[in-house]
C-alpha cells in the first residue's frame, strides 16, 4: 500500500526512515504524497514511536491541511487505525513553537500572538513606546520599515554585537512593550523558542523527549533562525527530514536563505540525498519553459526536470508574444480571457500574476472596459474600490472630516441599485450618533456601526455578479475594522475614532489586501489579479503573466536575503547610523547620504 503507484525514487524517499534525509522535489512531484507515506512508515516500522514524537513543519495552514488529512487516510488504510494521530504535531514552524513555549513555560500561558497586519497597528499605537520617534522614523508613513528592521534584528540577534546603540535600544524597547502587552510577533516567538532551547536545560530535556522525527517543507524558504532551531532540534537528537527546491526559492525579500537547503548536506553531514524530478502536474510545455528559466540559475542542485504529466500537450498552450506598450499587453490579455471563457473556462480559473502591484490598477481598468469581472487580491487596491471608499466613508463623516452629502455620493457611486430612501435614512441615523458624549470605550463599537449600516441600506445577493465582487470586498473591509479593534478597542471614544480614520488614510490601503484576509463571503466567478508570490500553491486552468521584462520581471538583482543591503547600512557602511536607512526607503534627504544607492 505505501508503495502502491510510486516511481522507484518515491520508495526509496518513503523507506528513508533510519537515516536524516535530504529530498529535492521539484513542482508537481508528489513530495506530499511522498511525505505522508514516509510518516505513516516511521508508524510502522517503529513501534517505539508515538505519533507524538513526530513533527512536520509546513510552509501554510493549508498545506498543513492537506498533509494531516492524507495522513488519516494513509494511516486508517496502512494501520486500520489513527490512534494517537491528534498528537502529532503538523503545521506551522511558528505554530510549533508556541504550543510547546504556551505548553510547557507557565510564564508564556497567557501570551498571544500578532499577525503582520495586527503588528502593525500595534507599532502604530505605541508608537513612541517601542522607539520609532527615538530613531526619527514616521508614524504610518514608516511603520513598515521599523517592523522589517525588528524582524530581521529578532533574525539575526546573535550578532546584536555589531548594532548601534540606539538600534539596540530601540530593539529593547520593542520587546519589552511586546512582553509588557503579553504578545508575540512572528519572529520573537522563534527567538524566543531558541532562546529557551540554548538556555533552560529543563526546557530543552522535554523538547528532546518529544521530537524524534522532524520534517520541514518548504526548506528552501527557511530563514537563520529558523534554520537555528532546525539545528537545535537535530543536537536533541531529532531524526530530520528537509524536503524544498531550490529553484522554487521566492521568498528571499522575507529573510529567507537558499544557502540552507544548498549546503544542508555538507552541514549536517547527511549521506541520503534523494532528487524528485517528474513534474506529474504540469504538461511538457510547461516543464519545457520552466527548464530553460531555471538551468540559468547561478547556484543550483544538481536536477533535471521532466513532466511525467499525461495531460495532452498542445502546442499553443503556451503563448509568448511582444508587444510595445503596455496598454496593448492588457488589451490582449483581455481579448484572450474572454475567448477561453467563450469555451467554458470560469473566469475564477483564470489568474494575471504581477511582479509587482502598480500595473494591478491598469489591468483592472483594462477588464472593466470589456466587461470582464475582477478581484485584485494582492495589488493593495482595496481601499480604492467604490464601495471601499464608499465604507470608509461612513467614518470620516463621524470624524468631520467629509459632509453627508460626500458620504451619500460615495454610496451612489457604487455599482448598486440602493433604495435612495433607505440609503439616506441610513444616514439620518449616523447623525444621531455623538462621539463627543461618549466616556468609555464600550460605547463606540466600529463594527456594529458598519454592520448597522449596511443593513440600513439593505445590500444583499441579487444574483449580479457586480454585486458578488462588491459583497465581497465589503466583507474584506469587515475584516479591516476587526483588526484595527483588536489592538485598539480599549481607546477613548474620540481616539479610537479619529486613529481608525488615521489608519484608513495613512496605512490599509498598503497593508490590505495581500495575504491577510479571510472574507466570509464566497469568492465570485472572477478573474484574479494578484503578486505572484501571493499566488504560491495555488492552481488555475490559465494564468497570464505580463511585464516579463528584461531586468524587470525576473528583476537584475536575484538572490541574498531579505534587507541584505539595509543590515549592511545598519552596522557597516553607516558606521550604525539610522539615516541611511531612511533616505533608502523614503527619500528623505537621500542626497546627503553617501551611499543612499547602495542596494537600491
Amino acid at each position: 500500500m505505501l508503495t502502491k503507484n510510486v516511481s522507484p525514487m518515491q520508495v526509496e524517499a518513503i523507506n528513508a526512515i533510519d537515516d536524516d534525509v535530504e529530498i529535492i522535489a521539484c513542482a508537481g512531484a508528489g513530495k506530499t504524497g511522498v511525505v505522508t507515506r514516509r510518516i505513516i512508515n516511521i508508524l510502522k516500522c517503529k513501534p517505539d514511536i508515538a505519533p507524538a514524537n513526530i513533527v512536520a513543519f509546513t510552509f501554510t495552514k493549508k498545506a498543513a491541511e492537506e498533509l494531516k488529512s492524507r495522513i488519516y487516510s494513509m494511516g486508517t488504510a496502512v494501520l486500520g487505525h489513527t490512534k494517537g494521530f491528534s498528537e502529532m504535531y503538523i503545521g506551522t514552524i511558528h505554530g510549533f513553537c508556541l504550543n510547546m513555549l504556551k505548553e510547557f513555560l507557565p510564564e508564556f500561558q497567557l501570551f498571544s500572538v500578532l499577525d503582520e497586519i495586527h503588528t502593525k497597528l500595534f507599532v502604530e499605537r505605541y508608537y513612541e513606546e517601542v522607539g520609532m520617534e527615538d530613531l526619527g522614523l514616521q508614524k504610518y508613513t514608516e511603520t513598515n520599515l521599523f517592523i522589517s528592521v525588528m524582524s530581521l534584528l529578532n533574525e539575526n540577534w546573535y550578532d546584536s554585537a555589531k548594532w548601534s546603540a540606539d538600534v539596540q535600544e530601540t530593539f529593547r524597547k520593542y520587546q519589552e512593550k511586546l512582553y509588557a502587552e503579553k504578545y508575540f510577533d512572528y519572529s520573537l516567538i522563534l527567538r524566543e523558542m531558541v532562546h529557551q532551547l540554548e538556555s533552560n536545560l529543563l526546557f530543552r530535556g522535554i523538547v528532546a523527549e518529544r521530537v524524534k522525527y522532524l520534517t520541514v517543507d518548504e526548506y528552501q524558504d527557511t530563514n537563520p533562525v529558523q534554520e537555528r532551531l532546525v539545528s537545535l532540534l537535530k543536537e536533541l537528537g531529532a531524526n530530520i527530514c528537509v524536503v524544498g527546491d531550490d529553484d522554487q526559492t521566492i521568498y528571499q525579500f522575507r529573510g529567507s536563505d537558499s544557502n540552507n537547503i544548498l549546503t544542508f548536506m555538507q552541514r549536517y553531514n547527511i549521506k541520503k540525498y534523494i532528487v524528485l524530478d517528474t513534474d506529474y502536474r504540469s504538461t511538457e510545455g510547461i516543464v519545457n519553459v520552466a527548464r530553460n528559466v531555471i538551468v540559468h540559475n547561478s547556484r543550483r542542485l544538481p536536477k533535471v526536470m521532466q513532466s511525467g504529466c499525461r495531460t495532452p500537450y498542445d502546442e499553443g498552450d503556451v503563448c509568448f508574444k511582444e508587444f510595445r506598450q503596455p496598454d496593448d499587453e492588457y488589451e490582449f490579455i483581455a481579448e484572450n480571457i474572454e475567448k477561453l471563457h467563450k469555451l467554458g473556462i470560469p473566469y475564477s480559473e483564470m489568474a494575471i500574476l504581477l511582479r509587482k502591484r502598480k500595473p494591478g490598477q491598469c489591468i483592472a481598468e483594462v477588464l472593466e472596459e470589456c466587461g470582464i469581472p475582477f478581484i485584485i487580491e494582492g495589488t493593495n487596491e482595496l481601499m480604492q474600490t467604490p464601495e471601499c471608499r464608499a465604507a470608509k466613508g461612513v467614518y470620516e463623516y463621524l470624524n468631520g472630516d467629509i459632509e453627508a452629502s460626500e458620504l451619500y455620493q460615495r454610496w451612489l457611486d457604487v455599482n448598486y441599485p440602493f433604495d435612495k430612501k433607505e440609503l439616506a435614512d441610513s444616514l439620518q441615523v449616523l447623525m444621531t450618533i455623538d462621539i463627543s458624549k461618549m466616556k468609555y470605550y464600550t460605547e463606540l463599537n466600529l463594527q456594529r456601526i458598519y454592520h448597522d449600516f449596511l443593513t440600513g441600506v439593505s445590500i444583499v445577493e441579487d444574483g449580479r455578479r457586480e454585486t458578488e465582487i462588491i459583497l465581497y470586498n465589503l466583507g474584506k473591509f469587515s475584516q479591516v475594522i476587526n483588526d484595527y479593534e483588536v489592538i485598539n478597542y480599549t481607546l477613548s471614544p474620540r481616539s479610537k475614532l479619529q486613529g481608525f480614520c488615521s489608519f484608513l488614510h495613512y496605512s490599509a490601503g498598503s497593508y490590505y489586501p495581500e495575504g491577510h484576509l479571510a472574507n466570509a463571503f464566497t469568492k465570485p466567478d472572477a478573474v484574479s489579479i494578484m503578486t505572484v508570490h501571493q499566488s504560491k500553491g495555488l492552481e488555475y486552468a490559465a494564468v497570464f503573466i505580463p511585464g516579463l521584462n528584461k531586468n524587470f520581471f525576473p528583476a537584475q538583482k536575484v538572490g541574498g536575503k531579505s534587507m541584505s543591503g539595509m543590515q549592511k547600512q545598519i552596522w557597516n557602511s553607516c558606521g550604525g547610523t539610522w539615516s541611511c536607512i531612511r533616505c533608502r526607503n523614503c527619500k528623505i534627504q537621500e542626497t546627503s547620504c553617501e551611499c543612499s544607492q547602495a542596494d537600491s
